[in-house]
C-alpha cells in the first residue's frame, strides 16, 4: 500500500500540500493544476487513506445513526431506504438501530451511537414520557439530529413528518361526501403527536359538516387483538355506518368483527385509514376469504420522501450549512384500493 511519503517523493510536492488536497481543506492555496497532478498520482499508486487516523484528525466518522421503533415494518424500511440513498451521495454510511419503542432501549442506543462518534442522528422518538433530558443534552452540545415520523414539541430541532391532520381530515370528509353521518373512530388519540393529529383531523371534518361529535363513537383500544376486535364490535353496535381506522394494521380484527356481525364492507359499512391494508395469508384463511374482497380509501404516507428530506437536512446541519430550525409536514396521498 502506498504512503503519502511515496507520493510526495514521486511528484516533488510536500506531504502537507497532498493532505490538503485529499482532505479538501477549505481556503487551500493549492492550485488547480497541482491538485490535478496530485490526484492523478494518488490514483496511479492506488493510495488509500488510513481511515481511523483520518477520523481522529478530522474529528469526523462519516457515519450517521438512525433509530426507528421497528426495522422490519415496510413503513420504516422505506424511510431508511430514503435516508441511506440520500446520505451515501454525500459520502456517509448509515448505522440503523431498533428501539422497540422502548424509552430505556432508546436511551442506551443514543448513548452508544454518541460514544461511537457518529456525525449525526435521525430518530423516531420512542413513545411514552420521552427522553427530553438526553435530547436537551444533545442540543446543548450542538450535536446534529433530526426527528422523523414523530417529534417532541419541547425539543427545538428539525423534524420531517406526515401531515396526519390533513390526511385524517380528507379521509373523514370523503366518508361524509358518501352520505355517512355516523362515523366511528378506532385508534389511539393521546399517545403521541401522530395519534393526536389524526384524531384532530377526524373531529374537524365531523364538526365542519354539522355532525355532532359523540364520545360514544370513539374507541381507543390497546394494540392487542381483543381490544381492537371489541372496539370495532362496539362501534358496530353504536350503528356506525363508517369507521375511520387510526392505522390499517388493525384491518384483520376490523374485518373479522364486521364479517361476524353479518355486514358487508362497501355495502353495509365503509372503512378508511392510513397506509395500505395488509392481510397475511394466514389472516386471509382465518377470515375464509380468497383475497381482500373490498375497496378501501387510504392515506398513503410519503415514506421514502420523509427519509430523503430528513437526510438532506441532517447533512446540511453536520456540514454547517444550516442554522435555522424547520418542521416539515409532508401530505399523504389519498388512493382507493
Amino acid at each position: 500500500m502506498s504512503t503519502l511519503k511515496e507520493i510526495s517523493k514521486k511528484i516533488g510536492i510536500s506531504i502537507s500540500a497532498i493532505s490538503q488536497v485529499l482532505n479538501n481543506t477549505p481556503n487551500s492555496r493549492i492550485s488547480k493544476k497541482t491538485t490535478k497532478k496530485i490526484l492523478k498520482v494518488v490514483r496511479e499508486l492506488n493510495y488509500t487513506p488510513h481511515y481511523v487516523a483520518r477520523q481522529l484528525r478530522l474529528k469526523k466518522t462519516d457515519m450517521i445513526g438512525v433509530i426507528v421503533p421497528d426495522i422490519s415494518t415496510p413503513f420504516y424500511s422505506d424511510i431508511i431506504k430514503g435516508i441511506e440513498n440520500t446520505v451515501t451521495e454525500s459520502g456517509y454510511l448509515v448505522n440503523v438501530c431498533n428501539s422497540d419503542d422502548n424509552l430505556d432501549k432508546e436511551r442506551k442506543i443514543l448513548s452508544v451511537l454518541k460514544n461511537r462518534k457518529v456525525d449525526g442522528l435521525i430518530v423516531v422518538p420512542a413513545n411514552g414520557k420521552d427522553n427530553k433530558d438526553i435530547y436537551r443534552s444533545l442540543l446543548k452540545e450542538k450535536f446534529s439530529f433530526v426527528f422523523i415520523d414523530r417529534y417532541i414539541p419541547a425539543i427545538k430541532t428539525d423534524y420531517v413528518v406526515t401531515d396526519n391532520f390533513f390526511g385524517a381530515y380528507e379521509l373523514t370528509k370523503r366518508l361524509i361526501e358518501k352520505g355517512h353521518r355516523i362515523i366511528g373512530y378506532l385508534g389511539e388519540y393521546k399517545r403521541d403527536n401522530v395519534a393526536h393529529d389524526r384524531f384532530s383531523g377526524y373531529k374537524k371534518a365531523i364538526k365542519e359538516n354539522n355532525i355532532p361529535f359523540k364520545n360514544g363513537l370513539v374507541r381507543n383500544p390497546s394494540s392487542a387483538e381483543k381490544g381492537l376486535y371489541k372496539g370495532m364490535k362496539e362501534l358496530l353496535l353504536a350503528s356506525s355506518t363508517a369507521v375511520f381506522l387510526g392505522s390499517n394494521t388493525y384491518i384483520f380484527e376490523v374485518v373479522k368483527a364486521i364479517k361476524e356481525s353479518g355486514l358487508r364492507i362497501n355495502k353495509d359499512i365503509d372503512i378508511t385509514g392510513f397506509d395500505e391494508p395488509y392481510l397475511p395469508l394466514k389472516a386471509i384463511k382465518a377470515l375464509k376469504i380468497d383475497k381482500l374482497d373490498f375497496s378501501i380509501t387510504c392515506a398513503i404516507q410519503p415514506r421514502y420522501e420523509i427519509g430523503n428530506q430528513a437526510a438532506k437536512i441532517l447533512v446540511k446541519k453536520i456540514e454547517g450549512e444550516k442554522k435555522d430550525i424547520k418542521g416539515i409536514f409532508l401530505r399523504p396521498k389519498l388512493i382507493t384500493i
